[in-house]
């Protein structure tokens, strides 16, 4: 090969590793930098003097609920007339516990009526599925419905399960403007600690 030869070779690797070099300086510049490493955060802790628990021999279960809320078993009448066993139901149950509570009110109810066992895990036209939750072996289909345009505007969850051929309900009322208390304890931190005897 002749001196030019070798010059335009030379020349030629020279122009690539002087482009190649600038094409990564150019991507290794534009990258965004390294996401920032997640603050440790600390979940509250529930202090055991303010909660209680609700068991019931007839139905076999327990949950934790605030030592301060309101219990009132077989919940009947509020301002006159019945509440249903739960939000949507499309036929009779039997209301087991209502807990009220400054952060919102909770409701167990229970029912072997054909109609509830076939729609038990199914949403209410007016309900949206969430994503089920699993506490212990017992799956609960969850349910969302916003009262809206009333003086009382609340979210209602609705927790559903079969269980011994009856479908539970736990309903979970909060004012859409409820926040948590001081001790983390929230009224839909009751399903997490639902459980059944059997």
């Amino acid at each position: 090969m002749t001196r030019f030869g070798w010059i335009v070779v030379l020349g030629v690797i020279a122009l690539c590793l002087i482009g190649g070099g600038f094409f990564m300086w150019r991507n290794v510049d534009q990258r965004a930098a390294p996401p920032p490493a997640a603050e440790a955060t600390s979940t509250p802790v529930m202090d055991p003097s303010e909660l209680a628990i609700y068991t019931s021999g007839e139905y076999g279960f327990s949950f934790f609920y605030p030592a301060n809320a309101t219990v009132t078993d077989a919940y009947s009448k509020t301002e006159g007339k019945p509440l249903p066993w739960r939000s949507q139901a499309v036929g009779t149950g039997t209301p087991i516990v209502r807990i009220m509570a400054d952060i919102g009110e909770v409701r167990v109810g229970v029912s072997s009526d054909p109609d509830e066992l076939e729609n038990c895990m199914s949403a209410s036209p007016a309900e949206d599925a969430q994503d089920s939750v699993i506490v212990g072996s017992t799956t609960w289909k969850t349910f969302l419905f916003q009262k809206l345009g009333t003086d009382d505007e609340e979210r209602i969850t609705s927790y559903r399960t079969l269980h011994n051929k009856k479908c539970y309900a736990v309903e979970i009322f909060k004012p859409l403007s409820a926040t948590a208390t001081s001790s983390g304890y929230t009224v839909n931190d009751t399903i997490t600690s639902f459980s059944f005897a059997q």
